[in-house]
């Protein structure tokens, strides 16, 4: 079964998971294989009874489709019917909990050439999403591909406003419809209705969360798992037990346990098979992963669903001898056990603030390099525009000097000789310091004009846009929507989109007006600038 995971009982399985199990729509499986292949209720019970051993993780799947097979064929089911009967069983009652087994579940349709075209794209989710997965499942259940990282990415952006409640549904709708070149998906108006529902169901059936927490999450969960394995709990008889442990990590003490109740079994099995299984019974007993009830249970439950098979008189000879060792053996292993909960608790605290220093550190050094880089682009180009300004200045200023007291304001030679006597300075010289603006208004305020100033090239001007709106995104997402909110309201956007409604009047490509406007004289983007545009509205999304 490789690494899948197992439950020691029903209650330890995962919510969905139980759920699913007590579901109407799992107790109508069996009535739909009873009536299709003509099967008794026992003998449907016995096949359910190994499902359900089969989910706990007691048996592999290859192993349960064989006793299953073992018990209809031939007395239930003729041999040309088992492929049939197989396929609906498993789509049915499997493939809904598909994320239980994984290339345990590819391995047997593989080997019985079963094919799951057609099947339900629905499946009970058993884990967390991150944002990206939430994307990937919802377009999985429609049945959509996603057309490059743009696409996914809006479609991880929706699923996060839907979250925050920055969008309703009729808004996210409008963006599923919208086309690819103005930051939506383009999808039909069917599809995105579908998409809008399956988005609800998923949000409202499982815990999503940002790719950050989600390796948080995951670190938890490794650490709580160990720590489960390793720590006392309490069972239903109110004694402490301990979880199962594999058997490459028994201690010599308990391994030297089971040999000693071993020996003192008189009804040992022949088969080899059998008595491994014995010997794992009687470890999980010392362990207390079953209680003597359990056990009891286990000794006589048929081998065809991972019982000994044992008759009642036996069963209660081998039975009398394991409790008899339990008492015996149990204290000591109590009692190693506690040293080694108190060792591997230490060994993972220890690694855990590890992580979370270096997490820390990586992030810090990160962040560091990011605003370097941001101030090392700044102060390398500047624009055309504002050196002819610059040069302007100088020629009529001369060399401009901070101030002492505001050194953001730059005044003339003459005036700092001026403000160097005891009389009244002159203040014509003086030049008035720029209005400073926040981000949100510079990006309100971009016109064409402005976009020049930004680059040498439409590119570099779409960067240094996209530099403003993630400073912001740095500061909060609200921020960031804030910012391309306003820059949708800027005039240079006003202008794109003044052309594209014109195009579509007229009916003609909107690189092919904005010619004509230009060579009238008409202040209008250029292609390239418009392709920058366009480039630019695709990625400035929520």
């Amino acid at each position: 079964m490789g690494d899948r995971k197992k439950y020691s009982s029903f209650e330890s399985m995962p919510k969905p998971l139980q759920d699913f199990l007590l579901s109407e729509e799992f107790s109508d499986t069996d009535i739909t294989l009873t009536n299709t292949f003509n099967i008794n209720e026992v003998t449907m019970d016995k096949v359910s009874d190994i499902i359900i051993s089969t989910i706990l993780g007691e048996i592999s799947l290859q192993n349960a489709m064989s006793q299953i097979k073992a018990t209809l064929i031939p007395a239930i089911l003729i041999e040309e019917k088992w492929i049939t009967f197989l396929s609906d069983l498993i789509r049915l009652q499997i493939w809904p909990v598909r994320e239980v087994f994984g290339v345990e579940l590819t391995q047997v349709l593989t080997s019985e050439s079963i094919r799951t075209a057609g099947w339900p794209l629905e499946r009970i989710l058993l884990r967390p999403l991150t944002y990206s997965g939430a994307a990937t499942e919802i377009a999985s259940r429609v049945g959509f591909t996603f057309i490059g990282p743009h696409m996914r990415e809006r479609m991880r952006d929706l699923v996060i406003s839907k979250l925050k409640g920055v969008r309703i549904d009729t808004q996210i709708k409008e963006v599923l419809m919208r086309p690819a070149d103005f930051g939506g998906i383009g999808l039909d108006e069917a599809t995105a209705s579908r998409t809008v529902e399956v988005l609800n169901i998923v949000i409202s059936s499982v815990r999503i969360m940002s790719e950050d927490e989600y390796t948080n999450h995951l670190a938890e969960e490794a650490h709580a798992e160990e720590k489960k394995e390793i720590s006392p709990v309490q069972s239903t008889e109110g004694m402490t037990s301990f979880t199962d442990v594999k058997p490459k990590e028994l201690s010599a003490l308990l391994l030297n346990a089971i040999d000693s109740i071993w020996n003192s079994i008189s009804q040992k099995p022949e088969d080899e098979y059998l008595q491994s299984r014995l010997r794992n019974v009687i470890s999980s007993r010392l362990r207390d992963v079953r209680s003597a009830h359990e056990l009891a249970l286990l000794l006589e439950r048929d081998t065809k669903v991972g019982g000994l098979g044992l008759a009642a008189e036996n069963a209660q000879i081998v039975s009398k001898a394991i409790e008899a060792g339990y008492a015996t053996y149990r204290d000591p292993i109590l009692q190693e056990e506690k040293k080694n909960i108190e060792m591997q608790m230490e060994v993972q605290k220890k690694k855990i603030e590890e992580r979370r220093k270096r997490e820390a550190e990586d992030h810090a050094k990160w962040y560091q390099e990011k605003i370097a880089s941001k101030k090392s682009m700044e102060n390398t180009f500047k624009n055309p525009i504002e050196k002819k300004e610059e040069k302007k200045e100088k020629e009529r200023f001369g060399e401009l000097m901070p101030t002492v007291a505001r050194p953001e304001i730059k005044v003339s030679q003459p005036t700092v000789v001026a403000s160097s006597n005891p009389f009244k300075p002159r203040i014509e010289d003086v030049r008035q310091a720029p209005r400073l603006f926040g981000l949100e208004q510079e990006l309100h305020d971009l016109s064409l004009a402005e976009f020049r100033r930004l680059g040498k090239n439409p590119a570099e001007a779409v960067d240094k846009i996209l530099q403003k709106v993630e400073i912001l995104s740095q500061e909060s997402i609200e921020k960031r929507i804030a910012g391309i909110q306003a820059y949708h309201t800027s005039p240079l956007q006003k202008s794109y989109l003044t052309l594209v409604t014109d195009s579509f009047k007229l009916g003609r490509p909107v690189s092919a007006l904005a010619e004509e406007k230009r060579s009238k004289g008409v202040d209008v983007p250029s292609p390239d600038e418009l392709s920058a545009i366009i480039s630019l509205n695709s990625r400035l999304h929520y």
